[in-house]
């Protein structure tokens, strides 16, 4: 679907070649590349589909699968598998960490670990970093989220279902990664979403509490993740809002959307001077 940011309704809504297939998808994760030169503007879309082979429930039976556009998301390449590997999952959006490698974090569902997948241009081809190291008493990290340091530090922050939201470092472009340990901030077993701003602090969205995904806020860093500061409220109605994703537009403005009761979707926008 597409909205000009001058209109209300979203227009031009259609099924992405390959996704037609009446099986359940989801996680999708959307990263635009603009164009330089005479390279065209790319739009990478990955997707989770469910293949119904394991009779084992949605994240059990999932693949995950990538596609691009290069006409504005008019039409797509034939999607292909990120990895095949049953229950390899997405859930956040990838980033451009230098020229010619593109890097998306993923997890097992099956495993509980997460690992860094790092796309080469020039090879077209994908490896896999990892998993990153945890704690023998920690039950599982999944759905990280990447955000990258000018100074080439990575970080990826994990969902889990010990209370709280875990982080791990990199300084080797994610090709190693540091034991992940707990942060402060509570995590009910939900998901999450991070980005870097353009002044350097860091900023996450999240559910504060341990159980229950009302209310949704964002939160701010100015110690790349160390300790937290003020706090926005999203929503604190009772109900669930949960599945954040969040990135800072071509507008200067802080985008995210999340999951509105399992209803529908709700799309926020801030200024960054007002953060």
């Amino acid at each position: 679907g597409r909205k000009r940011p001058e209109e209300e309704e979203w227009r031009d809504v259609r099924a992405v070649f390959g996704m037609t297939v009446p099986r359940p998808y989801g996680n999708a994760a959307l990263f635009v590349e603009p164009g330089e030169g005479t390279q065209q503007e790319r739009i990478w879309l990955f997707f989770i589909r469910s293949e119904g082979r394991h009779g084992r429930g949605w994240c059990l039976d999932c693949m995950t699968y990538v596609c691009q556009s290069t006409d504005g998301g008019w039409t797509w390449s034939e999607p292909r598998l990120l990895k095949d590997q049953w229950s390899f999952l997405i859930k956040n959006k990838p980033l451009r960490l230098r020229p010619g490698e593109l890097a998306i974090p993923a997890y097992s569902d099956r495993e509980d670990n997460s690992v860094l997948c790092t796309y080469s241009d020039a090879e077209d081809r994908w490896d896999f970093h990892g998993p990153v190291p945890v704690p023998e008493d920690c039950p599982g990290i999944i759905q990280p989220t990447l955000v990258n340091w000018p100074d080439g530090e990575l970080q990826m922050y994990f969902r889990t279902s010990t209370g709280r939201i875990w982080r791990s470092c990199s300084f080797d472009d994610g090709r190693t990664w540091e034991m992940a340990a707990p942060t402060e901030l509570p995590n009910p077993g939900s998901g999450i979403d991070a980005v870097t701003l353009p002044d350097e602090r860091l900023l996450l969205v999240y559910n504060p509490t341990e159980k229950g995904r009302s209310p949704l806020w964002i939160r701010v860093s100015e110690d790349r993740g160390q300790s937290w500061g003020k706090h926005f409220v999203l929503e604190d109605e009772p109900g669930e809002y949960s599945y954040p994703a969040v990135i800072v537009g071509r507008d200067g403005l802080l985008h995210i959307t999340y999951t509105h009761r399992r209803e529908r979707i709700c799309h926020a926008w801030l200024s960054l001077d007002d953060i």
